[in-house]
């Protein structure tokens, strides 16, 4: 709950930066690509166990402009990590995320391909210490621009893991899996580079 209560009064101050900033002196500026770096606070539900979990995201974009497309592919990079008192939670992924800039706000969505791997605090079987297999990511967020090249990132992620054969933990299926839940709030920083499309021209 303390995610949600820190969310709730970033959101409070929002209207306090309304104040110009060199984040929208950007949108005058001239640019056909960026590169941006995050990282940020997640609160887990990890789907195994019985409490929730706390950790980090990080991760990296590479954004191309196009003047005649509405939005803003990029391709991203990202790394979570949760730890829990019954299990340890590990993820990376690839993929493309789509984003559409209005005024100050950058709502996106992202569907990203990667591994897991979970540790288990509590061994669920003998010598079942760990697993890993094929993860999937997919969600979106909200990043808003705040003052010079960073912005605020709201992050909501739903994974879905597929860890192969289990009885001990998935008895009468024939895959276990895993649906992690990931909120999570956090900075975006921008960096500009590669002059050739105005945002103006947009």
């Amino acid at each position: 709950m303390r995610s949600f209560r820190t969310i709730a009064a970033c959101l409070l101050f929002l209207p306090l930066a309304s104040f110009p900033t060199h984040a929208q002196q950007l949108s005058t500026e001239s640019k056909g690509a960026e590169l941006s770096a995050f990282g940020g606070f997640s609160y887990v539900k990890p789907d195994i166990g019985n409490h929730n979990d706390t950790g980090a995201s990080v991760g990296a974009a590479f954004t191309r402009f196009f003047p005649s497309l509405p939005i803003e592919p990029s391709l991203e990079l990202r790394g979570t990590y949760a730890s829990g008192s019954y299990a340890n939670e590990r993820s990376v992924s690839f993929g493309l995320q789509v984003s559409h800039r209005f005024r100050r706000f950058h709502p996106y969505g992202d569907f990203l391909v990667g591994a897991g791997s979970i540790v288990y605090a509590v061994d669920p079987a003998p010598y079942e210490h760990s697993d890993k297999g094929l993860a999937f990511t997919y969600g979106g967020g909200l990043d808003y621009d705040l003052v010079h090249h960073f912005r605020l990132r709201l992050d909501a992620q739903q994974q879905h893991w597929n860890l192969g054969l289990n009885p001990t933990l998935a008895p009468g299926h024939s895959t276990f899996t895993l649906t992690p839940v990931l909120f999570t709030i956090g900075v975006n920083y921008i960096i500009p580079f590669h002059p050739h499309v105005s945002y103006n021209n947009r």
